[in-house]
């Protein structure tokens, strides 16, 4: 099943589409459903994911970086 391959190279919406036209053509099983489950739950996991990820790039690059010399907590020291 082409699914299952999409799914392990992290291509979940894919893997959807292919493991429901898999189930149009061919009797649902306990794999085909599974796999379908699972790539529905990492699609939804990249998405939240992905859109917190930018949320917070944008956070980030809205703030200004401080320029003060402060010096760092952990010296270097020479061996």
């Amino acid at each position: 099943m082409m699914g299952k391959l999409y799914w392990h190279v992290g291509k979940f919406e894919e893997a959807i589409r292919e493991i429901e036209a898999y189930h149009t053509n061919h009797a649902i099983n306990r794999d085909s459903q599974f796999w379908l489950a699972i790539s529905y739950m990492r699609a939804a996991e990249n998405q939240n994911c992905l859109s917190k990820l930018v949320e917070m790039s944008e956070t980030l690059s809205s703030h200004k970086t401080p320029t003060t010399n402060t010096p760092s907590p952990f010296p270097r020291t020479s061996p």
